[in-house]
């Protein structure tokens, strides 16, 4: 079994799991599926891709200040909090923009490999890389001429030209990153021009015309270097303060009212209430009114016992729930209510085995109900 170190493991991952060619106009990299016939042995430039990349991250886990803690999705603003947040080491540009250049020439080299580059391409990005890498690795920075593979024409004097002039740029500590990236890819669209010509190169030379024009507005957008100045004198203490206490949260009551004290057996309009429910409704109402600083919702739901038909049952339950709510309307209560008629669904009580008849009407009493919950803000 082989087994790669690490760094090789973890370069290989970001290669295959993140979209890690955005800089050089990709959207993603295509899966490594073997053509038909190809052997699924360790191809030797997506390894050198993987070491490079690993090598390139340990660099910036080391010392995210120097080659910049920068995601590829938003180099932009990266680009623009480095400069406010690290002023000291804003003379780190160069620094950035070797990491920056680096990382592009390796994601050139796996571009090209899927796109079954067989002129050196690939190889000669990856030698690129490793030049600058070992000399960030050993303290410095390359910062030198960007290296036209395979001795390709250099394409777009005029997009170079302005590269150049980025690096001089007060805001190029901004822009660094995108500059990098910019030169990679007008070398490599001098490669395309020399394997392919103007048709298939322009869609290359079109994203470094966007590379530029966005690594120019990065530059003209960033902040100047701050003015050091004495510090001011310290602020008058702030009172502290007082914070309310939070409301009290809203809760949730049941009430359970006996449908037999309610209503008369077998009735569910208001004539049929009996002196003992009227009672009951009157006191809930009262409650109500006194016991809650804020009622958002009353759910009023009627059960039946499980005698007679489901049809007959529900139309009594939500009969009953229906009167319920009208007799609390009319002593007052404004609260939104809704109505609901459950029928025999919902027993507490079963009796099985009850006899005779009056028995077990008695014995399924608490199945008939009128359920009330409450939803609010009770009074403190």
């Amino acid at each position: 079994m082989t087994h790669r170190s690490p760094q090789l493991a973890r370069g290989l991952a970001l290669l295959l799991s993140s979209g890690l060619l955005l800089a050089t106009g990709c959207s993603q990299i295509p899966r490594d599926v073997p053509a038909s016939g190809e052997s699924l042995k360790p191809e030797p430039v997506l390894q050198r891709s993987a070491n490079l990349q690993g090598r390139l991250n340990t660099l910036r886990e080391k010392d995210p200040a120097r080659f910049g803690p920068i995601e590829d999705a938003d180099l932009e603003e990266q680009g623009r909090l480095m400069a406010i947040q690290d002023p000291i080491r804003r003379g780190s540009a160069s620094e950035k923009y070797d990491w920056s250049k680096a990382q592009c020439w390796v994601r050139n080299a796996y571009s090209e490999r899927h796109e079954r580059d067989a002129r050196g391409f690939p190889a000669g990005a990856h030698d690129e890389a490793e030049k600058i890498i070992k000399g960030m690795e050993a303290g410095g920075n390359a910062y030198k001429d960007t290296a036209l593979i395979n001795h390709t024409q250099r394409v777009r004097p005029d997009l170079w030209a302005r590269a150049e002039k980025l690096k001089t740029a007060p805001g190029f500590v901004c822009a660094a990153h995108t500059v990098g990236c910019l030169e990679v890819q007008l070398s490599r669209s001098g490669h395309e021009l020399t394997e392919t010509g103007w048709r298939h190169a322009n869609s290359y030379i079109a994203i470094a015309e966007d590379m530029a024009a966005r690594a120019e507005a990065q530059a003209a957008a960033c902040p100047p270097e701050p003015v050091v100045a004495a510090a001011p004198p310290p602020p008058p203490p702030v009172p502290v303060p007082v914070v309310p206490p939070p409301p009290p949260a809203a809760t949730v009551e049941r009430v359970s009212l006996a449908a037999d004290a309610l209503f008369r057996f077998d009735r569910s309009g208001p004539q049929d209430l009996l002196p003992k429910g009227r009672a009951q409704l009157d006191e809930l109402a009262a409650k109500l009114a006194a016991g809650y600083a804020r009622i958002d919702r009353i759910t009023l739901i009627g059960h039946t016992d499980r005698l007679g038909n489901d049809a007959y049952n529900d139309r009594l339950s939500l009969a009953r729930a229906n009167t319920v709510r009208a007799y609390l309307q009319g002593k007052g209560v404004t609260a939104p209510m809704t109505t609901s008629g459950r029928g025999k669904r919902e027993q507490v009580e079963a009796c099985n085995g009850v006899t005779p008849r009056a028995k077990l009407i008695d014995c399924l009493q608490p199945n008939r109900r009128v359920e009330v919950l409450i939803e609010g803000v009770r009074t403190p």
